[in-house]
């Protein structure tokens, strides 16, 4: 008789230990990058990298917004434990933002809108 199969919550902690490995070898890379002087877009995508890392590997000790699982036979509309792991996995990564695609639509790492220089607001009338 096959064992039960891991609920979301467990499928996340499982998976936050080799993202915690990784942290270490990653910011290696990414010192290593710099002293090298590799484009800016791939030092970019190392340092998210970096932070995706760090924020899976918190999934081992955070309190993580499952609901837990109704006995008996899921229904039809039920989200599976893939589709409920991505999007936790969405909602705690940040998302990465091409540099080229941030300086088009003048936007930061986070993906926050850059306020425009050279605009000057007087909100004091």
């Amino acid at each position: 008789m096959p064992a039960n199969k891991p609920t979301a919550e467990q499928e996340l902690r499982i998976s936050a230990t080799p993202y915690r490995k990784a942290i270490k070898p990653l910011e290696e890379m990414l010192v290593s990058a710099i002293r090298c002087g590799y484009p800016e877009e791939h030092i970019h995508m190392l340092e998210h990298l970096i932070e995706v890392a760090k924020a899976v590997a918190e999934f081992k000790t955070r309190d993580l917004p499952i609901v837990p699982r109704k006995s008996g036979r899921p229904r039809k509309d039920d989200p599976t434990v893939k589709d409920k792991c991505r999007e936790i996995f969405e909602a705690f990564t940040p998302r990465y933002i091409p540099s080229k695609t941030r300086i088009k639509k003048q936007v930061d790492v986070q993906g926050r809108v850059k306020p425009q220089e050279g605009f000057t607001f007087n909100f004091a009338k």
